[in-house]
């Protein structure tokens, strides 16, 4: 297992490679934005992001998930045009070691994923900028941690199985304090984007083959339960990769309460890196996607 976690953050950022190099963008007067993107992004029908209902502050049912443990005493980064990528350096350690999620409908049926990396979404206002909204309002920025089921040898076995249960992805929504949402937390600042947002301007250019080691620590625990109130709450629904070819294979589990960071961490963000043809990389979400009659549920964290 421990060479599966080496190697999955290497497959992460091939995967999403090979994806682009299809002229996958996201700004349709460019000729490449999501009304083109082609397979499934076009015919499937449990399509990813979705706009996510309100529901109640405290719903009736609960799911047992592993918030813990997203760190590691250094990590890489990764600019391929499209996104920032994120993974972590070395072997072994609680975030290699797999972590079970049950099932989002069917709570009773639980598999075990191990974590693969993380990127991000953004935009260009504090209007937008997350894939997926909570009743039409979005936040800035949206984080998501990648994991692929444990039976397969590596995320790129796992996409390549076709197994629609085959990726786990925690989604967590970012926006800066003071900005006016349906979710309010507690007002909590994290200081968890430090180690990326101080490094960015080593991958302030793409490059498709290399990441670059940082050798700081980073956890991204904070962002994923340090906004709540109480104990977190999170959606999960069966959908989809939200990046070409948009397979429906991905198990989501969107934490419901934004984490808050600072305003200098999204200027970062904005105005940093660079597209393949030297344009400032933004809005880099995908527009939301019909429900198609899925059930979306909202559950305590316990």
């Amino acid at each position: 297992m421990v060479a599966q976690f080496w190697i999955a953050g290497v497959l992460l950022a091939f995967c999403a490679s090979s994806a682009f190099s299809s002229g996958f963008c996201y700004k349709e007067d460019e000729g490449c934005g999501p009304s083109t993107w082609g397979g499934q992004c076009q015919t499937g029908t449990r399509q990813s992001p979705i706009n996510l209902p309100l529901g109640s502050s405290h719903p009736s049912s609960t799911i047992k998930l592993d918030l813990e443990n997203y760190k590691a005493d250094s990590f890489r980064l990764q600019n391929n045009g499209h996104t920032i990528h994120v993974d972590f350096v070395g072997q072994g350690g609680p975030s290699s070691a797999p972590r079970a999620f049950p099932d989002p409908i069917d709570s009773s049926i639980v598999r075990d994923y191990v974590f693969a990396g993380a990127h991000f979404h953004w935009g260009t206002s504090h209007k937008e900028g997350s894939e997926h909204c909570v009743q039409n309002i979005c936040s800035q920025m949206e984080l998501h941690l990648v994991h692929f089921d444990n039976k397969y040898s590596s995320l790129e076995d796992a996409i390549a199985s076709g197994d629609e249960d085959a990726l786990a992805v925690l989604g967590v929504m970012i926006q800066e304090p003071g900005i006016s949402s349906v979710l309010t937390g507690s007002g909590v600042i994290t200081e968890a984007l430090a180690p990326i947002v101080m490094n960015l301007k080593k991958v302030e250019e793409p490059d498709h083959h290399n990441l670059v080691v940082v050798d700081e620590p980073l956890d991204f625990t904070p962002l994923l339960n340090g906004n709540d109130l109480a104990k977190p709450l999170v959606y999960t629904y069966k959908g989809s990769l939200t990046t070409p070819g948009c397979n429906e294979q991905a198990n989501w589990y969107v934490l419901r309460t934004p984490a808050l960071t600072r305003y200098k961490d999204f200027e970062m963000f904005r105005t940093t890196p660079k597209t393949d043809d030297g344009k400032t990389l933004d809005d880099n979400h995908r527009p939301l996607q019909p429900l198609n009659g899925r059930e979306v549920k909202l559950s305590v964290v316990v």
